[in-house]
């Protein structure tokens, strides 16, 4: 059949536009976003720079703090024992944390715990109350029913619905910040059960089903962004200890809650399919519990 010379040059027109699309396909493609690690593993001493290092292989800070926003922190922080015992989130790594904040340009920056001492006792004792004073920033004693809010958990097959921090639902920004230790009732707390602080009745889930009311719950609440301290490891006598401990002076730093703690898990010798509640959120579709399915990236600094 023959065309014209016009209709010949449109259909060359369009080969070309073709062309220059696949070109445009590709130049997209090379030019995508880095695919970040499923985790940060970062040894050192210095608690900030390990922090900010773990955070650049992420991304840095500002991928997760815009300027102008809101960030809640909720470290482990119950319990009136000193650093050196590893029952709380090390002073070192919140002050750390919320100096990057800052630095990123966060508005406000609230320290959030439902304390199982009296919080103003356990503050000073755990030295994490001198961090707020430092760093001007203010902590929310969540011991008033008040504080919380109900809401659904409709992929819950214990909790179909449960009370989450007010501070929490309202933030811009969610950290959490578990510390690496043994318990009675849970095998390890990690990430994952360290929400149980941002709820009101927890001994519920301590009567019914603890570790399914952990995953439960961690399908409806999803941190931005988890900082596991491992700087000292609980071995026993947890959560509250003393007990026996193992210094690692190790961060693991992830977006990824079932990595996180199955990277947790490995730290104390177990499997993270060893720990129910990780098992279960694995089941969910929370995330990878596989570590040699993991991008894990480790540094010392």
């Amino acid at each position: 059949m023959k065309i014209s010379r016009r209709e010949f040059l449109a259909k060359l027109g369009k080969l070309g536009l073709a062309i220059l699309g696949m070109k445009e396909i590709l130049r997209e493609g090379l030019s995508a976003p880095p695919t970040y690690p499923h985790l940060v593993v970062v040894k050192g001493r210095d608690m900030e720079m390990m922090l900010e290092k773990a955070l650049g292989e992420l991304g840095g800070i500002q991928r997760f703090v815009k300027k102008g926003s809101t960030v809640v922190l909720k470290p482990n922080a119950a319990f009136a024992q000193p650093p050196e015992v590893g029952a709380n989130a090390h002073p070192e790594v919140v002050q750390a944390m919320i100096r990057l904040c800052k630095k990123a340009g966060a508005k406000k920056i609230i320290l959030a715990e439902h304390f199982l001492a009296s919080p103003n006792v356990a503050l000073k004792v755990n030295k994490l109350g001198e961090v707020a004073e430092k760093e001007k920033v203010k902590w929310i004693f969540l011991e008033d029913p008040k504080l919380y809010r109900r809401v659904s958990i409709p992929k819950g097959k214990v909790l179909k619905e449960d009370d989450v921090a007010q501070c929490v639902l309202d933030a811009d920004v969610f950290i959490n910040m578990p510390v690496a230790k043994v318990h009675g009732g849970s095998i390890l707390t990690l990430g994952m059960k360290n929400l149980m602080g941002i709820t009101w009745d927890r001994g519920y889930w301590h009567r019914t089903d603890l570790h399914r009311c952990i995953a439960d719950y961690s399908t409806r609440v999803k941190p931005h962004l988890v900082v596991l301290d491992a700087i000292t490891l609980m071995l026993t006598n947890g959560p509250g200890g003393p007990g026996e401990l193992k210094h690692l002076n190790t961060l693991v730093v992830g977006t990824d809650p079932v990595a996180v703690d199955s990277y947790g898990a490995y730290l104390f010798g177990k499997d993270g399919k060893d720990i129910p509640h990780i098992r279960y959120a694995w089941e969910y579709g929370l995330g990878e519990i596989d570590l040699k399915k993991m991008r894990i990236r480790n540094l010392a600094v």
